[in-house]
C-alpha cells in the first residue's frame, strides 16, 4: 500500500510506503476524520492472515498499521474484499467481510475517538453475505451498511441501518444483482438525508442508480 498526493493542476506528490504486504486485490478505503487521514484495507501476514487495518496519518507520518479486530481468518488467495470507511468528526464506521473457518460474515464497528479504539464488531449481515462492502455514516451518529448477499437465485445488494449499541434496522433490498464479478461493487454516497446507490445491471453491463431514504 502506498500512499500519494495529487493537486489541482495534476502534480503528483511524493509517494509514502505504508505497508509492504497485503492483499493486493482489496480495495482500500480512506477517509478524513477529526484528527487528520485514516486509511484502512486487508493486511496479510506470513501465515496468510487477512485481517482488517487501519492506519493514520498524524504528526506529517503514517501511524504503524493496527487491527481493527483480530478476526483469525486464514486464507490462501486474495478474497477480494476491502473495507469501507465512513466519518463525521471523531465518529468513524467501518464495515468489512470475514470468514473465519469458512463463516462468512460481515461486520461494521464504531469508534468515538478517531480510530484510536474501536469497539466490538457488530455482524448485520443475512447468513449468506459475499461481502463488497460500502457504508456511510448518518447525521445521527448511526451508519447505513449495504453487502451483496447470495440468494437461491442470483444476489441482492442489501442494506440497513445499524447504531453503535447495536441496534439495528431490518435489512432491505436496494437492487437486485449476482455473485459473478462482473456485477462489481455496488456504491452508495450520502446527500442530505437521502443515499444515493449505483449498481452494475449484470444483464446488460449498465449502471443503475437508485435514491432512498433510510428508516430510523
Amino acid at each position: 500500500i502506498r500512499f500519494t498526493t495529487l493537486d489541482a493542476d495534476g502534480k503528483l506528490g511524493e509517494e509514502t510506503l505504508l505497508d509492504d504486504r497485503t492483499c493486493e486485490c482489496c480495495q482500500t478505503a480512506l477517509v478524513r476524520t477529526s484528527s487528520g487521514l485514516m486509511a484502512a484495507y486487508r493486511d496479510r501476514s506470513e501465515t496468510e492472515l487477512r485481517n482488517i487495518v487501519i492506519t493514520k496519518f498524524v504528526g506529517g507520518f503514517w501511524s504503524e498499521p493496527t487491527p481493527v479486530h483480530d478476526d483469525g481468518w486464514h486464507f490462501h488467495g486474495c478474497p477480494v474484499n476491502g473495507p469501507s470507511l465512513s466519518a463525521v468528526g471523531d465518529t468513524v464506521a467501518i464495515a468489512w467481510f470475514t470468514a473465519p473457518e469458512e463463516q462468512r460474515r460481515v461486520s461494521v464497528a464504531f469508534s468515538t475517538d478517531a480510530g484510536a479504539t474501536w469497539g466490538a464488531p457488530i455482524r448485520v449481515d443475512d447468513g449468506r453475505p459475499v461481502g463488497r462492502v460500502d457504508l456511510e455514516m448518518l447525521a445521527d451518529g448511526s451508519a447505513l451498511v449495504s453487502w451483496l448477499e447470495s440468494r437461491r437465485q442470483g444476489a441482492e445488494v442489501l442494506a440497513r441501518r445499524v447504531e453503535r449499541t447495536g441496534r439495528m434496522g431490518k435489512p432491505w433490498v436496494a437492487a437486485r444483482s449476482s455473485e459473478e464479478r462482473a456485477s462489481g461493487f455496488p456504491r452508495m454516497v450520502r446527500a442530505g438525508d437521502e443515499v444515493v446507490f449505483a449498481w452494475v445491471d449484470v444483464g446488460d453491463g449498465g449502471v443503475r442508480v437508485a435514491v432512498a431514504k433510510p428508516a430510523s
